[in-house]
């Protein structure tokens, strides 16, 4: 039986945002290589405390409709708008054409599932079949880092949906994958600034409900970031675990939602159940 959906809706500037012009968003430095896209204005402002701020006020991109963002990634721009047209991600991929593949090896480390035993283990990277590498966990936490700039808590929310369900939801071999490694716990600790953020909690709740000692095998003190290593000490000495949990960690993804009100977090919201926000798997990949 196929469940009744009510695709009804609140009347408001994003919902009507089809009668709004187009704003074009310049990603690269000028003199180099630059993408343009061209996205709804009211779709940008209603989301987009930093878009309301460039097109709502006294800055010259309110006049031309045109917004130079020179130090960003325009994959990850790209992904961005297409979150905000669609609600899901395009990142599931089979592993020969990952987006580490097809750019600058962004994606490239071994990735870290946590069996039966609760202890990390190394994927084979050389295993035949359509295999996802990472469930898009490393680009998701590129995009959240965006969205933080672009001060969007709904994109930031929608990407906790998918970080969560990518941690939930088994590999075929029954493992669950847990973004445990450095260059991850980087993205996130180089581009958020408190250890409240949503996605650093993230982090730091995984090593303290199902994190091992092993783990760190493969870093030194140094290779990980100060606060990352703070932050996870004080979790440790104000809630002592017991034993470890899982797998996969015992997650809410209701503890890492913000309000979305534009403005300051005010606290994580509880409106949301657990759903798996990636977008649908390509045949054939598991």
């Amino acid at each position: 039986m196929v469940e009744l959906v009510d695709i009804r809706q609140r009347r408001t500037k994003a919902t009507q945002f089809i009668d709004s012009p187009l704003v074009k968003i310049i990603v690269g430095k000028e003199g180099a290589a630059q993408t343009s896209y061209f996205v709804h204005e009211d779709l940008l402002t209603e989301r987009s405390g930093f878009f309301q701020s460039a097109l709502n006020g006294s800055w010259a991109e309110s006049d031309t409709k045109t917004v130079f963002l020179p130090d960003d990634d325009d994959y990850y721009v790209k992904l961005y708008i297409e979150l905000l047209y669609t609600g899901k991600l395009g990142i599931l991929r089979p592993k020969e054409v990952s987006h580490a593949d097809e750019s600058d090896k962004r994606n490239t480390e071994a990735q870290d599932d946590i069996g039966d035993s609760g202890e990390k283990e190394v994927k084979d990277q050389d295993q035949e079949g359509g295999v996802v590498e990472s469930g898009g966990t490393f680009e998701m936490l590129k995009l959240y880092v965006l969205a933080e700039k672009f001060i969007d808590p709904r994109a930031k929310n929608h990407i906790m949906h998918g970080l969560v369900s990518s941690v939930l939801k088994p590999r075929a071999d029954g493992k669950h994958y847990c973004p445990t490694d450095g260059r991850r716990i980087e993205i996130i600790y180089n581009g958020t600034a408190s250890a409240t953020n949503p996605a650093r909690r993230f982090l730091i709740d995984i090593y303290h409900k199902s994190g091992s000692s092993t783990w760190f095998n493969s870093y030194q003190a140094e290779d990980l970031p100060k606060d990352f290593l703070h932050e996870l000490a004080v979790k440790f000495l104000d809630a002592p675990r017991s034993k470890k949990t899982g797998p996969p960690p015992l997650l809410d993804v209701n503890d890492y939602l913000e309000d979305t009100d534009l403005g300051e977090y005010n606290g994580p919201s509880k409106e949301c159940k657990v759903v798996d926000e990636r977008a649908e798997e390509p045949p054939g990949v598991e």
